[in-house]
């Protein structure tokens, strides 16, 4: 849906982006894509943050590692941000919920002092979380920062099954996602931030 010229695109987050979304997407001119998820997901704000077309949310402070959320893994990614915690991880969290229109620099300045930084979305590798961040973010950020794309596999797209499964399969529930920051990290860096 980006490709198409003159789009708005938003994946909110949670019940709450959704209808923070619907409101100021109401008051937009011009074709509109909304995407939601089949089921309720899980609220994840526990109060109606600020909510602008364009404009990443931070929903967690956090100098470790830099946890984002494209579309519907919000609760997710809070509840990997939470078992993180417990290993001494402090894990910031940003809602992406704008796809389009994005101003990159808002983007950068969501994620930025952190060095290592996280995307996680529900959809394939075409134009999933890799590309996105990749097109965002290459070349404004120092070259130490390392940013990884997480999203469904070629695998789990052949599956079949109700969308926990789905998303277990793919290492995209909490735990899995926890998985995924803990091994990039290594052992010798999670003890370290134990330490702290």
């Amino acid at each position: 849906m980006r490709t198409l010229p003159n789009i708005t695109v938003v994946a909110p987050g949670d019940p709450v982006e959704a209808r923070l979304a619907t409101r100021a997407l109401a008051q937009r001119k011009g074709p509109a894509y909304l995407r939601l998820g089949r089921a309720a997901e899980t609220v994840a704000h526990t109060r109606d943050p600020a909510f602008e077309i364009g404009t990443p949310i931070v929903v967690r402070p956090g100098r470790d590692v830099v946890l984002v959320s494209i579309g519907g893994l919000l609760a997710a990614v809070m509840g990997a941000a939470q078992a993180l915690a417990g290993d001494g991880i402090d894990a910031r969290v940003v809602s992406l919920h704008t796809i389009k229109p994005l101003d990159p620099e808002r983007l950068v300045a969501a994620v930025r002092d952190a060095p290592q930084i996280f995307f996680f979305a529900e959809h394939g590798e075409v134009g999933g979380p890799a590309d996105l961040a990749a097109a965002w973010l290459t070349g404004r950020l120092p070259p130490t920062v390392t940013v990884h794309g997480h999203g469904l596999t070629p695998d789990t797209l052949q599956r079949v099954g109700r969308r926990e499964h789905m998303l277990a399969a793919a290492g995209l529930d909490s735990s899995g996602i926890a998985a995924t920051v803990r091994a990039a990290l290594g052992p010798k860096r999670r003890r370290g931030a134990a330490a702290r």
